[in-house]
Protein backbone atom coordinates (compact mmCIF):
# COMPACT_ATOMS: atom_id res chain seq x y z
CA UNK A 1 0.00 0.00 0.00
CA UNK A 2 2.14 2.89 -1.25
CA UNK A 3 0.30 5.64 0.64
CA UNK A 4 0.79 4.02 4.06
CA UNK A 5 3.32 5.71 6.36
CA UNK A 6 5.72 3.94 8.70
CA UNK A 7 4.28 5.57 11.85
CA UNK A 8 0.66 4.47 11.48
CA UNK A 9 1.78 1.10 10.13
CA UNK A 10 3.89 0.42 13.22
CA UNK A 11 1.52 1.72 15.87
CA UNK A 12 -1.41 -0.35 14.58
CA UNK A 13 0.54 -3.57 14.14
CA UNK A 14 2.02 -3.50 10.66
CA UNK A 15 0.98 -6.48 8.56
CA UNK A 16 3.13 -7.00 5.45
CA UNK A 17 4.19 -9.47 2.81
CA UNK A 18 7.27 -10.73 4.68
CA UNK A 19 5.47 -10.85 8.03
CA UNK A 20 5.29 -14.63 8.21
CA UNK A 21 9.10 -14.70 8.12
CA UNK A 22 10.00 -11.58 10.14
CA UNK A 23 6.87 -10.72 12.12
CA UNK A 24 4.77 -7.58 12.16
CA UNK A 25 6.33 -4.13 11.95
CA UNK A 26 5.51 -3.59 15.64
CA UNK A 27 7.30 -6.84 16.52
CA UNK A 28 10.49 -5.30 15.15
CA UNK A 29 10.08 -2.02 17.06
CA UNK A 30 12.71 -1.86 19.82
CA UNK A 31 12.10 1.71 21.07
CA UNK A 32 10.18 4.91 20.33
CA UNK A 33 9.92 8.49 21.55
CA UNK A 34 6.49 9.94 22.35
CA UNK A 35 5.33 13.43 23.31
CA UNK A 36 2.52 12.90 25.82
CA UNK A 37 -0.49 15.12 26.54
CA UNK A 38 1.30 16.89 29.40
CA UNK A 39 4.19 17.90 27.12
CA UNK A 40 6.79 15.34 28.21
CA UNK A 41 9.06 13.64 25.68
CA UNK A 42 9.31 10.01 26.78
CA UNK A 43 11.63 7.33 25.48
CA UNK A 44 9.89 3.97 25.60
CA UNK A 45 11.37 0.50 25.41
CA UNK A 46 11.30 -2.76 27.34
CA UNK A 47 13.26 -1.24 30.22
CA UNK A 48 11.76 2.26 30.35
CA UNK A 49 8.09 3.30 30.16
CA UNK A 50 7.48 -0.32 29.26
CA UNK A 51 3.70 -0.02 29.49
CA UNK A 52 3.61 2.73 26.87
CA UNK A 53 6.06 0.77 24.72
CA UNK A 54 3.74 -2.26 24.97
CA UNK A 55 0.68 -0.17 24.02
CA UNK A 56 2.48 1.41 21.06
CA UNK A 57 3.04 -1.98 19.45
CA UNK A 58 -0.46 -2.53 18.07
CA UNK A 59 -2.53 -0.14 20.18
CA UNK A 60 -3.19 2.10 17.20
CA UNK A 61 -1.93 5.50 16.14
CA UNK A 62 -3.04 8.72 17.82
CA UNK A 63 -4.19 7.17 21.09
CA UNK A 64 -1.42 7.91 23.59
CA UNK A 65 0.60 10.82 22.24
CA UNK A 66 2.66 11.98 19.28
CA UNK A 67 5.32 9.49 18.23
CA UNK A 68 8.40 11.38 17.01
CA UNK A 69 11.02 8.64 16.61
CA UNK A 70 11.18 4.88 16.07
CA UNK A 71 14.04 2.42 16.50
CA UNK A 72 13.75 -0.92 14.74
CA UNK A 73 15.60 -4.19 14.78
CA UNK A 74 16.86 -4.95 11.27
CA UNK A 75 17.18 -7.98 9.01
CA UNK A 76 19.61 -8.57 6.18
CA UNK A 77 17.86 -7.90 2.87
CA UNK A 78 16.75 -11.32 1.65
CA UNK A 79 16.57 -13.00 -1.71
CA UNK A 80 12.94 -12.95 -2.81
CA UNK A 81 10.72 -14.55 -5.43
CA UNK A 82 7.22 -13.47 -6.47
CA UNK A 83 4.24 -15.27 -7.95
CA UNK A 84 0.79 -14.47 -9.31
CA UNK A 85 -1.55 -17.22 -10.49
CA UNK A 86 -5.01 -16.67 -12.01
CA UNK A 87 -7.70 -19.32 -12.49
CA UNK A 88 -11.08 -19.14 -14.23
CA UNK A 89 -14.06 -18.39 -11.99
CA UNK A 90 -15.31 -21.95 -12.44
CA UNK A 91 -12.35 -23.06 -10.30
CA UNK A 92 -12.93 -20.48 -7.57
CA UNK A 93 -14.45 -22.77 -4.92
CA UNK A 94 -11.75 -25.39 -5.30
CA UNK A 95 -8.99 -22.76 -5.48
CA UNK A 96 -10.12 -21.02 -2.28
CA UNK A 97 -10.53 -24.31 -0.47
CA UNK A 98 -7.13 -25.54 -1.62
CA UNK A 99 -5.44 -22.22 -0.76
CA UNK A 100 -6.76 -22.29 2.82
CA UNK A 101 -5.37 -25.76 3.41
CA UNK A 102 -2.08 -24.91 1.67
CA UNK A 103 -1.37 -21.71 3.56
CA UNK A 104 -2.03 -23.42 6.90
CA UNK A 105 0.99 -25.69 6.33
CA UNK A 106 3.16 -23.40 4.16
CA UNK A 107 6.71 -22.59 5.31
CA UNK A 108 7.21 -19.32 7.17
CA UNK A 109 9.14 -17.99 4.18
CA UNK A 110 5.97 -17.99 2.08
CA UNK A 111 3.30 -15.30 2.31
CA UNK A 112 0.31 -15.37 -0.04
CA UNK A 113 -3.26 -14.29 -0.47
CA UNK A 114 -6.32 -15.54 -2.31
CA UNK A 115 -8.43 -12.96 -4.13
CA UNK A 116 -11.99 -13.35 -5.37
CA UNK A 117 -12.45 -10.44 -7.75
CA UNK A 118 -15.26 -8.69 -9.56
CA UNK A 119 -13.63 -6.63 -12.28
CA UNK A 120 -16.56 -5.13 -14.17
CA UNK A 121 -16.22 -5.75 -17.89
CA UNK A 122 -13.38 -8.20 -17.25
CA UNK A 123 -15.73 -10.43 -15.30
CA UNK A 124 -14.95 -12.62 -12.31
CA UNK A 125 -11.55 -13.97 -11.40
CA UNK A 126 -9.79 -15.95 -8.67
CA UNK A 127 -6.11 -15.22 -8.00
CA UNK A 128 -3.34 -16.15 -5.63
CA UNK A 129 -0.47 -13.73 -5.22
CA UNK A 130 2.59 -14.12 -3.01
CA UNK A 131 6.11 -13.33 -1.89
CA UNK A 132 8.68 -15.97 -0.95
CA UNK A 133 11.79 -15.31 1.12
CA UNK A 134 14.18 -17.55 -0.78
CA UNK A 135 15.10 -18.75 -4.24
CA UNK A 136 12.94 -19.18 -7.32
CA UNK A 137 13.52 -22.95 -7.23
CA UNK A 138 12.36 -23.15 -3.61
CA UNK A 139 9.24 -21.13 -4.41
CA UNK A 140 8.46 -23.34 -7.41
CA UNK A 141 8.61 -26.40 -5.17
CA UNK A 142 6.47 -24.74 -2.49
CA UNK A 143 3.77 -23.93 -5.07
CA UNK A 144 3.27 -27.52 -6.20
CA UNK A 145 0.73 -28.52 -3.49
CA UNK A 146 -1.41 -25.53 -4.45
CA UNK A 147 -1.24 -26.15 -8.18
CA UNK A 148 -1.66 -29.92 -8.21
CA UNK A 149 -5.07 -30.94 -9.51
CA UNK A 150 -6.47 -27.42 -9.84
CA UNK A 151 -6.45 -27.40 -13.61
CA UNK A 152 -4.62 -25.08 -15.95
CA UNK A 153 -4.34 -21.49 -14.72
CA UNK A 154 -5.43 -18.75 -17.08
CA UNK A 155 -2.07 -17.09 -16.36
CA UNK A 156 0.93 -17.78 -14.18
CA UNK A 157 3.83 -15.50 -13.26
CA UNK A 158 6.82 -16.56 -11.14
CA UNK A 159 10.10 -14.63 -10.94
CA UNK A 160 13.01 -13.79 -8.63
CA UNK A 161 13.18 -10.19 -7.44
CA UNK A 162 15.30 -7.85 -5.38
CA UNK A 163 13.65 -6.60 -2.20
CA UNK A 164 12.97 -3.09 -3.52
CA UNK A 165 11.63 -4.33 -6.85
CA UNK A 166 9.38 -6.81 -5.06
CA UNK A 167 7.91 -4.09 -2.85
CA UNK A 168 7.27 -1.83 -5.87
CA UNK A 169 5.49 -4.71 -7.62
CA UNK A 170 3.36 -5.43 -4.54
CA UNK A 171 2.49 -1.71 -4.33
CA UNK A 172 1.34 -1.65 -7.96
CA UNK A 173 4.33 0.53 -8.88
CA UNK A 174 6.37 -1.94 -10.92
CA UNK A 175 7.11 0.59 -13.67
CA UNK A 176 7.53 3.61 -11.40
CA UNK A 177 10.40 5.00 -9.38
CA UNK A 178 10.21 5.17 -5.60
CA UNK A 179 9.53 8.90 -5.88
CA UNK A 180 6.72 8.36 -8.37
CA UNK A 181 5.13 5.70 -6.13
CA UNK A 182 3.62 8.39 -3.86
CA UNK A 183 0.37 10.31 -3.96
CA UNK A 184 0.17 13.29 -6.27
CA UNK A 185 0.85 16.29 -4.08
CA UNK A 186 2.29 14.13 -1.34
CA UNK A 187 5.82 14.39 -2.65
CA UNK A 188 7.61 16.22 -5.44
CA UNK A 189 7.52 13.27 -7.84
CA UNK A 190 4.30 11.57 -6.72
CA UNK A 191 2.04 10.31 -9.49
CA UNK A 192 -0.58 8.17 -7.73
CA UNK A 193 -4.18 9.43 -7.53
CA UNK A 194 -6.23 9.16 -4.39
CA UNK A 195 -8.82 6.39 -4.44
CA UNK A 196 -12.24 6.11 -2.88
CA UNK A 197 -13.38 2.81 -1.42
CA UNK A 198 -15.45 1.10 1.25
CA UNK A 199 -13.98 -1.82 3.18
CA UNK A 200 -14.22 -3.96 6.26
CA UNK A 201 -12.05 -6.71 7.75
CA UNK A 202 -12.35 -9.88 9.80
CA UNK A 203 -10.19 -12.86 10.72
CA UNK A 204 -10.41 -16.60 10.15
CA UNK A 205 -8.90 -18.87 12.79
CA UNK A 206 -9.54 -21.95 10.64
CA UNK A 207 -10.49 -22.65 7.03
CA UNK A 208 -13.98 -21.71 5.86
CA UNK A 209 -16.51 -24.50 5.79
CA UNK A 210 -17.96 -25.47 2.43
CA UNK A 211 -20.95 -23.23 3.26
CA UNK A 212 -18.56 -20.37 3.99
CA UNK A 213 -16.81 -20.86 0.65
CA UNK A 214 -20.17 -20.79 -1.13
CA UNK A 215 -21.17 -17.62 0.74
CA UNK A 216 -17.91 -15.92 -0.25
CA UNK A 217 -18.34 -16.78 -3.92
CA UNK A 218 -21.98 -15.71 -3.94
CA UNK A 219 -21.08 -12.34 -2.42
CA UNK A 220 -18.61 -11.59 -5.20
CA UNK A 221 -21.01 -12.89 -7.84
CA UNK A 222 -23.68 -10.56 -6.45
CA UNK A 223 -21.32 -7.59 -6.76
CA UNK A 224 -20.64 -8.44 -10.39
CA UNK A 225 -24.33 -9.01 -11.18
CA UNK A 226 -25.74 -5.93 -9.47
CA UNK A 227 -22.91 -3.40 -9.74
CA UNK A 228 -20.55 -4.34 -12.58
CA UNK A 229 -19.30 -0.74 -12.70
CA UNK A 230 -17.63 -1.26 -9.31
CA UNK A 231 -14.35 -3.09 -8.81
CA UNK A 232 -13.93 -5.12 -5.67
CA UNK A 233 -14.24 -8.45 -3.97
CA UNK A 234 -12.76 -10.50 -1.14
CA UNK A 235 -9.08 -10.88 -0.27
CA UNK A 236 -7.80 -13.52 2.14
CA UNK A 237 -4.33 -12.57 3.46
CA UNK A 238 -2.23 -15.30 5.11
CA UNK A 239 -1.15 -14.89 8.73
CA UNK A 240 0.76 -17.50 10.72
CA UNK A 241 4.50 -18.01 10.86
CA UNK A 242 6.41 -15.48 12.96
CA UNK A 243 3.24 -13.41 13.47
CA UNK A 244 1.60 -16.21 15.41
CA UNK A 245 4.64 -17.18 17.50
CA UNK A 246 4.16 -14.03 19.62
CA UNK A 247 1.78 -14.36 22.57
CA UNK A 248 -1.45 -12.31 22.23
CA UNK A 249 -0.60 -10.28 25.34
CA UNK A 250 3.11 -9.78 24.60
CA UNK A 251 2.25 -6.69 22.54
CA UNK A 252 -0.98 -4.74 22.15
CA UNK A 253 -1.60 -6.58 18.87
CA UNK A 254 -3.89 -9.39 19.98
CA UNK A 255 -4.55 -11.22 16.68
CA UNK A 256 -1.99 -14.01 17.08
CA UNK A 257 -3.97 -17.17 16.39
CA UNK A 258 -5.29 -16.34 12.93
CA UNK A 259 -5.11 -18.37 9.75
CA UNK A 260 -5.74 -15.31 7.61
CA UNK A 261 -7.38 -11.92 7.46
CA UNK A 262 -10.38 -11.26 5.23
CA UNK A 263 -10.90 -7.90 3.54
CA UNK A 264 -14.15 -7.08 1.76
CA UNK A 265 -13.81 -3.95 -0.34
CA UNK A 266 -15.09 -2.12 -3.37
CA UNK A 267 -14.03 1.14 -4.99
CA UNK A 268 -15.48 3.86 -7.16
CA UNK A 269 -14.24 6.73 -9.31
CA UNK A 270 -14.22 10.47 -8.59
CA UNK A 271 -17.09 11.13 -11.00
CA UNK A 272 -19.41 8.39 -9.78
CA UNK A 273 -22.87 9.30 -8.52
CA UNK A 274 -24.02 9.21 -4.88
CA UNK A 275 -26.17 6.21 -5.75
CA UNK A 276 -23.06 4.34 -6.90
CA UNK A 277 -21.30 5.17 -3.64
CA UNK A 278 -24.36 3.99 -1.71
CA UNK A 279 -24.34 0.74 -3.68
CA UNK A 280 -20.66 0.19 -2.91
CA UNK A 281 -21.06 0.81 0.80
CA UNK A 282 -24.20 -1.30 0.84
CA UNK A 283 -22.41 -4.25 -0.73
CA UNK A 284 -19.63 -4.12 1.87
CA UNK A 285 -22.16 -4.01 4.71
CA UNK A 286 -24.20 -6.84 3.21
CA UNK A 287 -21.08 -8.95 2.67
CA UNK A 288 -19.97 -8.41 6.27
CA UNK A 289 -23.36 -9.74 7.41
CA UNK A 290 -23.15 -12.67 4.98
CA UNK A 291 -19.69 -13.72 6.15
CA UNK A 292 -20.27 -13.09 9.87
CA UNK A 293 -21.25 -16.70 10.68
CA UNK A 294 -17.99 -17.97 9.20
CA UNK A 295 -15.39 -15.54 10.63
CA UNK A 296 -14.30 -14.27 14.03
CA UNK A 297 -15.62 -11.03 15.52
CA UNK A 298 -12.13 -9.51 15.35
CA UNK A 299 -10.92 -6.83 12.91
CA UNK A 300 -7.54 -5.32 12.03
CA UNK A 301 -7.13 -1.95 13.77
CA UNK A 302 -5.16 -0.49 10.86
CA UNK A 303 -8.15 -1.12 8.57
CA UNK A 304 -10.24 1.45 10.41
CA UNK A 305 -13.93 0.74 9.84
CA UNK A 306 -16.31 3.51 10.97
CA UNK A 307 -19.28 1.15 10.65
CA UNK A 308 -18.12 -1.30 13.34
CA UNK A 309 -20.42 -1.08 16.35
CA UNK A 310 -18.16 -3.07 18.71
CA UNK A 311 -14.92 -1.75 17.25
CA UNK A 312 -12.87 -1.65 20.48
CA UNK A 313 -13.43 -5.33 21.19
CA UNK A 314 -12.94 -6.22 17.51
CA UNK A 315 -9.60 -4.36 17.29
CA UNK A 316 -8.09 -5.11 20.68
CA UNK A 317 -9.90 -8.10 22.21
CA UNK A 318 -8.51 -9.23 25.56
CA UNK A 319 -5.86 -6.48 25.47
CA UNK A 320 -8.48 -3.72 25.67
CA UNK A 321 -8.56 -3.35 29.49
CA UNK A 322 -4.79 -2.92 29.67
CA UNK A 323 -4.87 -0.40 26.81
CA UNK A 324 -7.53 1.59 28.67
CA UNK A 325 -5.30 1.61 31.75
CA UNK A 326 -2.35 2.93 29.73
CA UNK A 327 -4.59 5.57 28.12
CA UNK A 328 -5.81 6.76 31.52
CA UNK A 329 -2.27 6.90 32.89
CA UNK A 330 -0.74 8.94 30.06
CA UNK A 331 -3.77 10.87 28.73
CA UNK A 332 -6.27 11.12 31.61
CA UNK A 333 -8.06 14.10 30.04
CA UNK A 334 -8.47 12.32 26.69
CA UNK A 335 -6.59 15.01 24.75
CA UNK A 336 -5.86 12.53 21.97
CA UNK A 337 -9.46 11.78 21.08
CA UNK A 338 -11.12 10.70 17.83
CA UNK A 339 -14.11 8.64 16.79
CA UNK A 340 -12.48 5.28 17.55
CA UNK A 341 -9.80 6.29 20.06
CA UNK A 342 -9.16 4.14 23.09
CA UNK A 343 -11.24 5.49 25.99
CA UNK A 344 -10.02 6.33 29.48
CA UNK A 345 -12.74 4.10 30.99
CA UNK A 346 -14.33 0.87 29.88
CA UNK A 347 -18.02 1.09 29.05
CA UNK A 348 -20.33 -0.53 31.58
Amino acid sequence: CPSVGIAGLTLGGGFGVVGRKYGLTCDNLTALDIVTADGRLLTCHAGQNADLYWASRGGGGGNFGIATSFTFGLHTLPELALFTINWPWAAAAEALGRWQQWTATAPDELWSNCQLQSAGGDGLNVRSNGVFVGSLDALTAALQPLLAGLGTPTSQFVEPASYLHAMLVEAGCENLSVGQCHLTGGSADGTLPRSSFAATSAYLTSPLSSAGVVAALQAVQQLQDSNPQLGGGLVFDAYGGAINTVAPDATAFVHRHELCALQSSTSWGPGDSPSTVDAAEGWVAQTADTMAPFVSRSAYQNYIDPTLADWAEAYYGSNLPRLVDVKRRYDPDDVFHFAQSIPTRLAN
